[in-house]
């Protein structure tokens, strides 16, 4: 049949045209992500943030580095800047304001 339509001028550029065309369709998927954050109690406290003005949970510096995902160095170099709020408690620790590290 097709042979029958090679003689026709017209015919062949259409069916030509037919085998050319395509539909091309996209999909949009949006995914939405939340996380839940727990903090064990042995390696957090409550204290003060005097910044915060409020009684927070306090971590150390590794701790908070494991929950942004980045480096202690990282977590010192905010704290100099003063992203995130601290206090330093007995015998030099540094503790770090849970509040201001999410927020």
């Amino acid at each position: 049949m097709v042979q029958l339509f090679a003689d026709f001028g017209l015919a062949t550029v259409f069916l030509k045209m037919m085998k050319t065309t395509k539909t091309i369709r996209m999909t949009e998927i949006i995914v939405e992500k939340t996380a839940t954050l727990y903090v064990r109690n042995q390696r957090s406290y409550f204290g003060w943030c005097a910044r915060c003005e409020a009684e927070t949970r306090m971590i150390t510096p590794y701790i908070a580095a494991q929950i942004k995902g980045v480096s202690t160095e990282e977590i010192y170099n905010r704290i100099e800047t003063e992203q995130i709020h601290f206090e330093e408690i007995n015998e030099g620790i540094l503790l770090v304001c849970l509040s201001s590290l999410l927020s």
